[in-house]
């Protein structure tokens, strides 16, 4: 068995790792949904390139401040029937606030994940009940 400070060859390297956006990333670790590759605190590379943008328009000033990975939910009659977890709530300093959610590409079937009848139709019920419109990049 090797101690974790072994080093390991380039076969063994590319077999078990990739490289991505410059960051080495465990083939192992697709435990996204859609089979997206997690990166750090974020679902996909799409969303953490997204969350990168957004750290540099608030450097710039260009918006106040985001909010990430917020969690709404709908009740029908007391009961719990679904939660929709939003990527992005954004503010701008003007006083807008915008909700966006980033999808991707599915990787077992290369549909856009917004094609879904059970993401549109969830988006829809939480936008009419919270009273936001929920935009996709």
């Amino acid at each position: 068995m090797k101690n974790s400070n072994d080093i390991i060859s380039a076969e063994e390297f590319k077999e078990k790792f990739e490289i991505i956006n410059g960051r080495i990333v465990s083939k192992k670790k697709r435990s996204g949904k859609f089979n997206a590759t997690k990166i750090g605190e974020f679902d996909s590379i799409k969303e953490s390139s997204y969350g990168k943008t957004l750290k540099i328009l608030k450097h710039i000033g260009e918006i106040s401040k985001y909010e990430h990975h917020l969690i709404y939910e709908f009740h029908l009659k007391g009961k719990l029937m679904f939660t929709y977890e939003l990527d992005f709530k954004i503010y701008y300093p003007d006083g807008r606030i915008e909700y966006v959610d980033v999808k991707g590409i599915d990787k077992k079937t290369n549909k856009r994940v917004t094609s879904t009848a059970v993401f549109r139709l969830k988006r829809k019920i939480i936008e009419r009940e919270y009273g936001i419109k929920i935009v996709t990049r």
